[in-house]
């Protein structure tokens, strides 16, 4: 027979789990990894391939937050983290298309760097390129990891 400890804990979790059902409901999202959401839908893009910076959105890169990112810059390549992507619903226009959002990404080669703003090519896995966006460097370099070289950080913002 069961102790009223382990029946506590069962009907806790009953509880726990009914009301994780009752916000998916409220919500409509469906528990789902961002990568399989993201694998499930093709980011839209252009006949030469780069991708249709009118119609991407956060989601689009979700699944590629935490893979490295390479900005083409004349004959050479740089090699960058993308570390976050934010949906910022607060600074959408009125009559807004899409939802404003921001790609975090951490420079890799400390010797290799993006300086100032500037319109690059970035190659994201998983997501495709994409062409002439503006990267702005938003914090000088500092140690992002102790003992590790200085590393720049820079933003891409898209509203």
């Amino acid at each position: 027979m069961p102790s009223a400890k382990k029946t506590a804990a069962k009907k806790s979790a009953a509880k726990k789990s009914a009301a994780k059902k009752t916000v998916t409901k409220k919500t409509g999202a469906k528990k789902a990894s961002p990568k399989k959401a993201a694998a499930g839908t093709k980011p839209p893009v252009h006949a030469d391939g780069t991708l249709d910076l009118a119609r991407i959105s956060a989601k689009t890169f979700e699944a590629a937050v935490g893979s490295e990112v390479t900005a083409l810059v004349g004959n050479t390549t740089v090699r960058l983290s993308l570390k976050e992507c934010e949906a910022v619903p607060a600074f959408a226009a009125p009559g807004a298309t899409r939802t404003p959002f921001t790609l975090l990404l951490v420079g890799l080669d400390p010797e290799k760097v993006l300086n100032g703003d500037g319109t690059y090519n970035l190659d994201v896995p998983g997501v495709g390129v994409l062409a002439g966006v503006l990267v702005t460097p938003i914090i000088s370099p500092f140690p992002i990891t102790p003992g590790q070289p200085p590393a720049r950080v820079y933003q891409i913002c898209f509203s």
